[in-house]
């Protein structure tokens, strides 16, 4: 028994130690290792460093455009901890570190030893960048190294005026044809874009603003497709581009598909890819993939309401197709199946139904085509009449990894002195090439027997033999060169031993090639400041040098190669025997006084160039570099780099120009003189080392006889720029204030600098103001049409003239002579406009002699941004095909918003202004208003709400009470009218809406309502989300008198069916729907209050106690349960007929009902929850009540059976008089009401208030055995705020403001 005991354990023994040989053997934990393999990688530059190993400047990459890739191997870090890695780049011209913790790296899929940065930004100069690990410490790896020299950005990009954001839907809104894609490219000489592979010039590009045309038919605009699009935008100066892309679907208002996804069919929806990127998918046992798209069926193009598409087909290539019809919803016409023979089961849904479109979700799993490793899904829709759209197309990649296949490709260099190195192309974005001759070094597998290359253009394409170099390396080598500059793709397909090409392992890289010459300049940047020609130094080599590299020219032109400073040619090769050049054969160089000399013999070339530096000042280093195809020398690229010497930093003044924004001019014949023939003059410039109007003074030294002769003051345009450390050295941008020039001739200005050394530096600029017949001034769009007539293109059923015409007695339009506002400048109202073409005549006098004028106003009577309308006010209104009407009671007219002024200037004949605004700045016109001084006082101040209407503008204008001093400014204030919000020549009475006096606005005399239309695409459960927003001027809720100027939500009253919401309107200014689409956390994770919260919040009747959170637990305060209840009932604030008109602090009637409640006092703790006007509204109504001191405590929490108090009176309830039947009737619904626990004065009212349905019970906890649910009212216990929430919405339901 024994025996056989002992074999059993044997057995087990080594079945045991079997199992654990086959185990991997386990190593002990590495520490974490962190390596840059994509850059040149070295220690700092120490001159200690043995030969052999020290820092090779000639490595280090050069990199002309921004941002890169940072590819990095690691070892020994978690993937888990992978997100823990960052990097910190250190600008060693400059010294500034810089690390980066949000950029975070992307494991490569099929090597988790591998990472990659996506967009790291790289700044002017050397750059030094540490891959660093943080966990219990700080593990870094060793530095790797890149030069950048900067390029042009590109920002500002809009379509249509709407921001080109990724992912957006435009245009916004019609016309769909000839969109305009507009930005701003600074510092460049060319801007382009690449659509669908295709690249377009930039249509106009003027002063650093480019504008592309779009889908119009010529070769050389751009063509967007209906559905997905991706623009590739890039700007080029001489040395240098700067990319950037836009992913966006393109509405052309008719139907089409659009975000377009795919994966394969067995993965979950996280791995869709976008179809836009032309995706690459692989699997050697995947055969059927899932796409997923939206699909727009526009409405209303062929017949009015209907859908214009009847079906859609929907098919991958030379696998699978099928219809999808929109009306019955079915599916028909379905050809192929799965590869497993399954069926192809589309699954379609409504997704939106609005009156112009209509939009459908498509998820369908179709087969591959896998004879083809370009796979295209095309989605067409097709009219009753059988006519299509243009089809939306999908292309991706289907490849097979089993069969030979690439896994890199590297850029080898091989700089002098300094070890070979490589750098791997980027599959993900896009790798630069900008040094040529170019080697790359295609890594295969084994079964890979040759590569096959194509690069559009490039004659060595074809097949290059793979040799395996080392073990397991396979490799083969392409030489690039004779490339076109330009973004471009290498396609790179395998071959095995049968030369056949495997498709399936096809990789495609993007290029972006930079053969044209440029020069690297090390050691200098633009704006660089030095104290001193030493400091110009290039390492140990002392100043003054200048060192750096010539790329991309071919050797023979290096002679040709010119160097000029401050103008000044500085030979930097010699030409005749001894031939020689301080540029070696592989184009660097390093300039100095010893080597010139050395060069050229002598010491009068080094002291040439020495001696450039000596005086303080600015040095413009200019490189040129030519080209000799034949005879003639040809400039290719010039590089200027602008460097200050300032010993003591002395003054400079870089520019003196007039401001061509209110100072029009030409170039006169001399420089520094300028022709004008604005009355008005502001200048403008750039000033370095002096403060102004101290250091720095303008004076004007000529002026014509007669003329004004105080100069005007000089104004800094923001701060100090370019600091230096010691703060010495900076520049300032200025302008200055106007000047009016009201005589013709020369005007001479001269600025005079002196910094506290007494170094002194001036600048002189000459103005000639010329006579003209007349001007025309507003609208500032006009233009000579066809017949050579100014025309100006409006929306509008009026327009404001203004023209100058210096010297003129009168300017007639018919009759009516126009306003002179100012010497020279005439105004002038045309009215009634009516839709399409009016021409308006006017004569002009001066003396004797008449000139007479003709000009044309083009309404294009739109409702669309821009649009703009005058009319009296009547009791219906409605404008803009019905997107605003205002109603009034019979009689209302407008009047001077001060009831205690003597003259209060009511009067019928006053017209209103209506205008539909740009969201941004608030202009209406833009071609009379002033751009972007709006953009801060309208931006939305909670964060919570987004536009959900067009923004209107509804001015009545503003009148002084001085215009009732005479009969003509009294005719002009009653007959007047509202102006635009910002106008840039404002009329008497003019002013921006944000500065406008609140007694002198102009109001109605009865309040009226405004109905807005909002977006119908709003879904109609929606409703409790949308409200109204008023910009205006508005008294102070303190009740100190005094103004406010903001936004104010007013609510509203919805009717979702119609997509409308009606306001009250008191007075005028902006009015816009909003949607709040940014609910708070703690609302909408509240259990039963979450609705009541929001729908109040929405509509502006209550707000939040802090930033971030509502509390909706939180007891209430009286103060705020009273303001709640005012704006519930809608109670007036004021009563105009009863309140004391007094501003004087010592009148009784001034201070209020209650001491603790001051009028013009803030209220502590209020949190803007609560203020005077709200609670003396209350006080003033019988709503509230104070003690027997006299107070208010409207900090104090509020009983529930106080609360049912305020209910009653705000609600003007009829109360039991009969305590004890309100105490009977109470007992049958709560099982708390006892005398001993409610309030005897309560008792009626939370009788009636229970019974109205405001206020109900607590539900009691049940008791064992218990089979009906009791409840109790808490009379004692606080009110809470999201009680007192429910409360309210029941009182606005009743009141018809919230639907039931």
């Amino acid at each position: 028994m024994k025996t056989k005991q002992r074999n059993k354990w044997i057995s087990i023994s080594l079945m045991v130690a079997m199992l654990l040989a086959l185990l991997p053997p386990l190593t002990a934990s590495a520490a974490p290792v962190l390596n840059i393999t994509n850059l040149y990688v070295h220690t700092d530059p120490n001159p200690a460093d043995p030969p052999g190993t020290e820092f090779k400047d000639s490595s280090v990459q050069r990199f002309t455009t921004n941002p890169i890739t940072l590819s990095v191997d690691i070892n020994g870090i978690p993937r888990e901890q992978v997100s823990e890695i960052y990097y910190e780049i250190t600008n060693v011209t400059t010294g500034i570190t810089t690390p980066n913790r949000t950029n975070r790296p992307v494991v490569n899929s099929d090597n988790n030893n591998q990472i990659t940065f996506q967009n790291v930004e790289l700044t002017e100069g050397l750059n030094r960048i540490v891959i660093k690990f943080e966990s219990t410490s700080s593990i870094p790896s060793l530095p790797g190294w890149a030069y950048f020299t900067p390029v042009s950005n590109i920002t500002n990009l809009k379509i249509n005026d709407d921001v080109l954001t990724d992912g957006g839907m435009f245009p916004s809104s019609g016309p769909y044809t000839n969109v305009n894609i507009t930005g701003n490219a600074n510092n460049a000489y060319q801007v382009n874009a690449i659509v669908n592979g295709t690249t377009y010039e930039a249509s106009n590009f003027y002063n650093g603003i480019f504008t592309f045309l779009t889908n119009t038919g010529r070769n050389t605009d751009i063509n967007l497709k209906p559905g997905d699009n991706q623009i590739q935008f890039i700007s080029k100066n001489p040395t240098n581009y700067y990319t950037t892309s836009r992913q966006f679907k393109y509405d052309n208002g008719l139907g089409f598909a659009y975000n377009g996804n795919v994966r394969f069919m067995s993965e979950a929806a996280s791995a869709d890819k976008k179809l836009i990127t032309e995706p690459t998918l692989e699997s050697a046992t995947e055969k059927d993939i899932t796409f997923t798209a939206d699909i727009k069926n526009s409405k209303g193009n062929i017949t009015a309401g209907v859908l214009d598409y009847v079906y859609a087909e929907i098919s991958v290539a030379g696998a699978a197709s099928f219809r999808y019809t929109f009306a019955d919803a079915s599916i028909s016409n379905v050809n192929g199946t799965l590869s497993g023979g399954g069926a192809i089961t589309p699954v379609v849904s409504l997704k939106d139904n609005t009156s112009k479109y209509n939009t459908y979700q498509l998820s369908v799993s179709m087969p591959l085509s896998l004879s083809a490793t370009t796979q295209q899904i095309e989605v067409k829709l097709v009219t009753s009449a059988g006519y299509p759209n243009t089809p939306t197309t999908y292309l991706f990649n289907y490849t097979n990894p089993a069969l030979p296949y690439l896994m890199s490709v590297a850029q080898q260099f091989n700089p002098i002195g300094g070890p070979q190195f490589e750098v791997n192309l980027s599959e993900q974005g896009t790798s630069q090439i900008n040094e040529f001759p170019a080697k790359l070094n295609i890594y295969t597998n084994a079964n890979t027997q040759k590569v096959n290359v194509n690069i559009p253009g490039f004659t060595g394409n074809g097949d290059f033999d793979v040799t395996q170099t080392s073990p397991g390396i396979y490799r083969a080598t392409v030489d690039l060169h004779d490339l076109t500059d330009g973004l471009t793709t290498m396609t790179v397909i395998p071959k095995d031993s049968a030369g056949t090409l495997n498709n399936a392992g096809k990789k495609v890289y993007s290029l972006n090639i930079s053969g044209a010459p440029y020069v690297i300049v090390s050691n200098l940047y633009n704006g660089k400041v030095v104290k001193s020609k030493g400091e110009l130094s290039c390492g140990a080599v002392g100043g003054p040098c200048i060192t750096g590299k010539i790329v991309n020219l071919p050797p023979a032109n290096y002679p040709l190669v010119k160097l000029s400073i401050n103008d000044v040619d500085i030979p930097i090769s010699k030409t005749t025997a001894p031939i020689g050049s301080l540029i070696d054969s592989n184009g660097n160089f390093t300039i100095t006084e010893t080597a010139l000399n050395a060069l050229f013999g002598g010491t009068a070339s080094g002291t040439a160039f020495t001696s450039l530096f000596d005086a303080d000042g600015k040095k413009s280093v200019k490189f040129s570099l030519y080209l000799k195809p034949g005879t003639e020398e040809i400039l290719v690229t010039q590089s200027n780099y602008d460097v200050f010497v300032l010993s003591d930093y002395a003054p400079i003044i870089e520019r003196l120009i007039p401001n061509v924004n209110l100072t029009p001019s030409t170039d006169g014949d001399t420089t520094g003189s300028y022709l004008t023939s604005s009355s008005v003059l502001q200048l403008a410039g750039t000033l370095r080392n002096a403060e102004l109007n101290t250091e720095a003074i303008l004076y004007l030294r000529k002026a014509p006889s007669g003329a004004n002769m105080t100069p005007p003051t000089l104004v800094a345009n923001g701060g100090k720029q370019e600091v230096s450390v010691d703060g010495k050295s900076y520049k300032i941008d200025f302008g200055t204030t106007t000047y009016t020039m009201d005589q013709y001739g020369d005007y001479v200005f001269e600025i005079v600098a002196k910094n506290n050394s007494g170094r002194t530096t001036s600048k002189m600029i000459t103005i000639t103001k010329q006579p003209v017949s007349y001007l025309l001034l507003q609208p500032n769009n006009f233009v000579k049409n066809a017949d050579k007539i100014d025309q100006a293109n409006v929306n509008t059923n009026f327009q404001t003239v203004i023209i100058q015409a210096d010297g003129a007695e009168s300017v007639v339009f018919g009759k009516v002579a126009a306003i002179q506002t100012e010497p020279g400048k005439f105004r002038y109202d045309v009215a009634n406009l009516k839709a399409g073409k009016n021409t308006i005549t006017f004569e002009i006098t001066r003396g004797p002699n008449k000139v007479k004028g003709t000009f044309i106003l083009m309404n294009q009577n739109t409702p669309i941004e821009g649009a703009q309308f005058r009319t009296t006010l009547t009791s219906k209104m409605s404008v803009f095909n019905g997107d605003l009407q205002l109603s009034f009671p019979k009689d209302t007219k407008v009047m001077r918003n001060d009831r205690t002024a003597s003259e209060q200037f009511i009067t019928a004949d006053r017209k209103l202004v209506f205008g539909i605004a740009n969201q941004d700045d608030g202009r209406v016109d833009k071609a009379s208003e002033i751009a972007f001084v709006g953009t801060r006082f309208l931006q939305e101040p909670t964060g919570r709400f987004r536009p959900a209407s067009k923004l209107f503008w509804v001015d009545a204008g503003e009148v002084d009470l001085s215009a009732a001093d005479n009969n003509d400014t009294l005719k002009a204030a009653l007959q007047g009218s509202g102006n635009l919000p910002i106008p840039s020549n404002p009329g008497p009475g003019e002013k921006n809406f944000f500065s406008r006096y609140i007694k002198s606005i102009m109001i109605p005399t009865q309040h009226g309502t405004m109905t807005l239309k909002y977006d119908s695409d709003i879904r109609t459960d929606s409703w409790k989300y949308v409200t109204v927003y008023q910009y205006g001027t508005f008294l102070d809720p303190s009740g100190s008198g005094n103004q406010y100027v903001g936004w104010k939500n007013i609510g509203g009253v919805v009717d979702a069916k119609s997509h409308t919401i009606k306001v009250p309107v008191e007075t005028f200014g902006y009015f816009q729907v909003m949607y709040m689409d940014n609910s708070f956390n703690d609302v909408t994770s509240h259990d039963w209050a979450r609705d009541y919260l929001d729908v109040l919040y929405s509509k502006g009747v209550m707000n939040n106690k802090t930033t971030g959170q509502f509390l909706p637990n939180d007891a209430i305060t009286r103060g705020e349960f009273v303001t709640l209840l005012v704006k519930g009932f809608d109670i007036p604030l004021i009563n105009d007929d009863t309140s004391y008109h007094t501003n004087d602090p010592t009148n009784p009637n001034f201070q209020g009902t209650f001491a603790d409640v001051r009028r013009g006092l803030g209220l502590p703790n209020s949190s803007s929850l609560f203020d005077f006007m709200h609670i003396e509204a209350g006080a003033r109504t019988g709503i509230v009540r104070g003690n027997s001191n006299g107070l208010f405590l409207p900090n104090n929490s509020i009983s529930r059976e106080d609360a049912a108090v305020m209910i009653a009176r705000a609600a003007n309830m009829k109360v039991n008089s009969d305590n004890v039947k309100s105490m009977a009737n109470l007992k049958k619904q709560f099982t708390d009401a006892d005398d001993s626990i409610m309030s005897t004065y309560a008792m009626p009212s939370v009788e009636a208030v229970v019974k109205a349905g405001y206020m109900d019970g607590i539900k009691n906890v049940p008791v064992e055995g218990q089979k009906k649910d009791t409840f109790s009212f808490d009379p004692k216990g606080n009110m809470t705020r999201a009680q007192a929430s429910a409360i309210v919405y029941r009182v606005m339901q009743q009141n018809s403001k919230l639907p039931k």
